[in-house]
């Protein structure tokens, strides 16, 4: 039991390293886009973290 929520508090942990790269590559392309591409970049981000932390629940 505790070996499984050690894995999956590591795969969370692995997670969110790999969404904080994304989203510091995202800032990097950002800078020369307009409001409307940005907003759609944005857009794409905040869609994804919603789904996934309604998706993902913590059972105990």
């Amino acid at each position: 039991m505790a070996d499984e929520a050690a894995r999956e508090l590591a795969n969370g942990i692995n997670h969110l390293i790999g969404v904080t790269t994304r989203i510091e590559a995202w800032q990097k392309v950002m800078v020369g886009a307009d409001l409307r591409q940005r907003n759609e970049i944005l857009h794409e981000f905040v869609q994804y973290l919603a789904t996934m932390a309604g998706g993902s629940g913590f059972d105990p």
